[in-house]
C-alpha cells in the first residue's frame, strides 16, 4: 500500500508538470503571435514578463489577445485562479499561483511555476515562491 501511494503522488506530480509544461508553450506561442504583436495591451502585458507575473494577471488589461491567444489554446474560460487551482492534482496550498517569467533565453523563454507545490512528492507546500530564484522544490518549466 505504501508503495501505492507514492506511486499516486508521483502521478500527481507528473501531471501538473506536464500542466506548466502546456502554459509555458501556449505562453511561447501566443507571444509570437501575428495578432499579439498587432495589440499594444497585448504587447504591454508582454513586457510585464520581465517580472514574476501570476497567470491570473496576464489578462489585465481585460481582453487583451495575448490572453485571448493563451486561453484558447489550453481550452480555458478565464485565467482564474480558482479554475487553474481546480486543475492541480498534486500536493499544494490553498495559496498557491502560477507564475511566469521572461528568462531570455530562445530555446525556452519563459520559465513557469507553480508556488506552494512539492515536486518531490513528499508534500512540502511550504514554499511560496514568488520569484524564479526562490523556486527551488516547486513544481516548474524552465
Amino acid at each position: 500500500m505504501p508503495t501505492y501511494l507514492i506511486y499516486v503522488q508521483k502521478s500527481r506530480v507528473s501531471h501538473d508538470a506536464q500542466l506548466v509544461d502546456s502554459i509555458s508553450k501556449a505562453i511561447t506561442y501566443a507571444a509570437s503571435d501575428p495578432k499579439v504583436a498587432e495589440d499594444a495591451d497585448s504587447q504591454t502585458v508582454l513586457a510585464g514578463l520581465s517580472f514574476p507575473t501570476k497567470l491570473e494577471d496576464l489578462d489585465s488589461p481585460a481582453g487583451n489577445v495575448f490572453a485571448s491567444e493563451i486561453m484558447d489554446t489550453l481550452y480555458l474560460s478565464d485565467l482564474n485562479q480558482s479554475t487553474y487551482e481546480k486543475m492541480i492534482k498534486s500536493a499544494h496550498a490553498s495559496n498557491c499561483h502560477i507564475y511566469i517569467q521572461n528568462q531570455g533565453s530562445l530555446d525556452t523563454p519563459y520559465i513557469v511555476w507553480i508556488s506552494n507545490t512539492d515536486k518531490s512528492g513528499r508534500g512540502d507546500t511550504s514554499n511560496d515562491a514568488t520569484d524564479m530564484n526562490q523556486i527551488g522544490n516547486c513544481i516548474c518549466v524552465r
